[in-house]
């Protein structure tokens, strides 16, 4: 039988991508993965094995190793976006964990998606690197798992708000040395001259 895997290393970096847990407000805000299905059965049903690990080869100066993440596999029941929204609706979870996030979905309706990994911390703000493996085991299906771009413009909203000069600066000097040009930085840099 002819398995598909694809395996990601990602981080928990703050300002963008260290949300906290499933339910806190923040916990879009965490690494996203998108979950597509270029090839699937007929019947469509898919079983899937989603793990993840901490990455303890470390990198980017980050901490090998943090408190209780788990992984979510989650979809947007009412809107068709590029990026999880706030009441995305759940798939498939597992309890937070200090070693380990397994997740095992037995008939996943791969016509229904897109579907989204998210890993979060339990903790909000906690930086890591971890490993995501991802298995179908059924005949027939091939998976991909892309990383999402998590929109900045709320992130530089929310500073403006809340007159947080430091992550103002902090989101704009990043927007501008990945080349992220479409985060409302026009309207965070007149802010910013302005104080």
């Amino acid at each position: 039988m002819a398995v598909a895997r694809v395996v990601v290393k990602g981080a928990w970096k703050r300002p963008l991508a260290a949300g906290g847990e499933l339910g806190s407000d923040s916990w879009t805000s965490n690494p996203q993965y998108s979950l597509t299905f270029p090839a699937v059965p007929d019947s469509g049903l898919v079983k899937l094995s989603v793990t993840m690990t901490q990455d303890a080869e470390g990198g980017d100066g980050l901490a090998a190793v943090i408190g209780e993440f788990a992984i979510h596999v989650v979809r947007n029941p009412k809107v068709a976006a590029d990026e999880v929204m706030p009441d995305a609706e759940v798939v498939a979870q597992c309890d937070y964990d200090n070693d380990s996030s397994i997740v095992v979905i037995e008939e996943l309706d791969a016509n229904a998606g897109p579907y989204y990994l998210v890993p979060s911390t339990l903790e909000k703000d906690e930086e890591a690197p971890f490993v995501i493996s991802v298995i179908c085991e059924t005949p027939g299906a091939d998976i991909n798992l892309t990383a999402v771009v998590v929109k900045t413009s709320e992130l530089v909203l929310k500073a403006i708000a809340g007159d947080n000069l430091d992550e103002l600066d902090h989101l704009l000097t990043m927007a501008k040395d990945k080349g992220l040009t479409r985060i409302h930085a026009t309207r965070g840099l007149t802010y910013l001259r302005r104080r």
